[in-house]
C-alpha cells in the first residue's frame, strides 16, 4: 500500500511540473461559493494574480473565505503586494484610505514561491506597507501559508513584512517565509512588518534572510499592544546600522511575546541601554511581558543588553530538552511545539505537512478539495468513506452535492468515492 501512494504522489509531481510557465495572466476562480464550508479555491497563478488585482481595484471581499489548492510558481515575476497602505493622519484625523483584504487566505499548508514583491511605484507611498499582503484589519486573517525560498520581497519605505507590512489588528497564523527581505528606512520583519493594536502574530516561522534598518525582527519588526506567541527564528537578521533589531520582534510596546524561539543569528550594531541595538529575542521591551521565551547564544550570536524577564539563554542541549519544551507547551506533554529526535523543538504544524491531493482512481463526477483541516467532497449520487493511513474509517455516508468532514486529527487520509454510474475517485490526502 504505501508503495502505491508513493508511486501515485511521484507520478503526480511530475505531472504537475510539466505545466507551462505562468505567463502573468489573470482570471478569476471557478471553484467556491465564499463560504467558510465552500472557500473559493486558488488554484493557479492566474486565480492568485486575479485576487491582487481585484483588491487593488478597491474589492475587499469582507467576511469571504479563500484557499489556496496548489503550490504556485510566479516564475520569478514581480507582483506588487495585495492591497495598498494609504492610510494616515490629517490635522489630527485619521483617515483610512487603504485598499485591503479583509477575507480570510487559508494557504493549507501550500507553498507560494519564486515571486518578486514590490510596489510598482515606490515613491507614491512614503508612508509604507510592502509584503505579500500590503495591510490588514482586524476582519482579516491569513493562516496556514508558506513562502518559499525564492520569494524576495523589497521596499524602499516602511514596513515591510513577508506575509504582511502592516497589521491594524489582523491575525496571522501558521506562516512561515524562507526568502529574502530587503527592508527600507525602518519596521522590517520575516512575517509582519509592523503589528498595531489587536494584531495577533502566532504560530509562525522565519527561516529566511531579512535585512532592515531601525525596528527589524525576525518575525515582525515592531509591534503596540499585539500578541506574538509560538514563534520561531531560525533564519538569519541583519539590521545594518538600525537600532532595535532582534530575532523575534525588534521593537515591542504593550505587547505580550509568549513560547517563542531564536535559534537564528542577528547582525547589527550592539547600541546603548537608551538605543539598544541587537538582541536574540526581542531588542526594545517597553512595557510589554514575555513568557517561556528561550535562546541559544551560540546560535544568534547575542544576548540581551540587561535582563529581560521571561526570556532565557539556554544551552542547545537544554534546548531539545523535554523539559524545554514541555515549558514551551505551558506545562502539556503536547501542544504547539514538538519535538524533534536529536535536534530543537519546532512547531508541529511544520511536521509531515505536505499539504496536497493525489488523485489514484479519478472520476469526472467526483471532486475532493482540502482547505485547512476540513476536506470537501462534492458528487451527485455518492457514497463516499474518510479512512486514516492506519485503515480505520473516521467518516463516511451519502453524499448528493456536497458535503464536508472535519477529521479530529492531522494526518495522512484516504478518501473513496464511488458512484450510482459505478465510477470512483480515490484520494490521498494530508491534514
Amino acid at each position: 500500500m504505501k508503495h502505491f501512494y508513493t508511486l501515485a504522489l511521484i507520478f503526480s509531481s511530475a505531472a504537475l511540473n510539466a505545466f507551462a510557465a505562468w505567463d502573468g495572466a489573470a482570471s478569476q476562480w471557478t471553484v467556491g461559493s465564499g463560504t467558510e464550508s465552500d472557500p473559493y479555491l486558488i488554484e493557479n497563478e492566474q486565480h492568485f494574480a486575479y485576487l491582487q488585482k481585484t483588491v487593488a481595484e478597491n474589492e475587499t471581499y469582507e467576511g469571504k473565505f479563500f484557499c489556496l489548492a496548489a503550490d504556485l510558481d510566479m516564475d520569478g515575476k514581480t507582483l506588487n503586494p495585495i492591497g495598498f497602505h494609504d492610510d494616515y493622519s490629517l490635522d489630527g484625523v485619521w483617515v483610512e484610505a487603504s485598499k485591503v483584504f479583509l477575507g480570510t487566505f487559508d494557504g493549507a499548508y501550500f507553498t507560494i514561491d519564486n515571486v518578486n514583491v514590490e510596489l510598482a511605484s515606490p515613491d507614491v507611498d512614503e508612508i509604507g506597507g510592502v509584503g505579500l499582503f500590503a495591510v490588514g484589519r482586524a476582519a482579516t486573517t491569513i493562516k496556514n501559508l508558506r513562502l518559499g525560498t525564492n520569494v524576495v520581497v523589497s521596499s524602499t519605505t516602511y514596513m515591510t513584512g513577508g506575509v504582511m507590512g502592516i497589521s491594524y489588528g489582523a491575525t496571522i497564523e501558521n506562516c512561515s517565509f524562507a526568502g529574502t527581505i530587503n527592508g527600507g528606512q525602518g519596521e522590517t520583519g520575516g512575517i509582519v512588518g509592523r503589528g498595531e493594536k489587536g494584531s495577533v502574530v502566532k504560530g509562525c516561522v522565519n527561516s529566511g534572510n531579512v535585512i532592515g534598518n531601525t525596528s527589524t525582527g525576525g518575525v515582525i519588526g515592531s509591534a503596540e499592544s499585539a500578541v506574538i506567541s509560538d514563534c520561531l527564528h531560525t533564519g538569519s537578521v541583519n539590521g545594518n546600522e538600525g537600532y532595535m533589531v532582534a530575532g523575534i520582534i525588534g521593537w515591542a510596546a504593550k505587547s505580550e511575546l509568549t513560547s517563542c524561539v531564536s535559534l537564528g543569528e542577528v547582525k547589527g550594531i550592539v547600541g546603548y541601554s537608551f538605543l539598544p541595538g541587537i538582541s536574540p529575542v526581542c531588542s526594545e521591551f517597553e512595557q510589554s511581558t514575555a513568557s517561556a521565551c528561550y535562546y541559544v547564544k551560540a546560535l544568534t550570536g547575542c544576548d540581551p543588553l540587561s535582563a529581560q524577564s521571561g526570556i532565557e539563554a539556554v544551552s542547545e542541549d537544554v534546548m531539545k530538552s523535554a523539559e524545554t519544551l514541555s515549558a514551551l507547551n505551558g506545562g502539556e506533554a503536547e501542544g504547539a511545539w514538538a519535538a524533534v529526535d536529536g535536534d530543537y523543538p519546532t512547531l508541529a504544524w511544520t511536521l509531515n505537512q505536505t499539504a496536497g491531493i493525489v488523485s489514484v482512481v479519478a472520476s469526472d463526477a467526483v471532486e475532493v478539495t482540502v482547505c485547512g483541516s476540513m476536506i470537501s467532497i462534492n458528487a451527485e449520487n455518492a457514497v463516499y468513506t474518510v479512512a486514516d493511513i492506519a485503515g480505520r474509517i473516521v467518516a463516511g455516508g451519502h453524499v448528493a452535492g456536497q458535503t464536508t468532514v472535519s477529521p479530529a486529527a492531522h494526518g495522512l487520509y484516504i478518501v473513496a468515492v464511488r458512484c450510482a454510474d459505478g465510477s470512483s475517485a480515490v484520494t490521498k490526502l494530508e491534514l
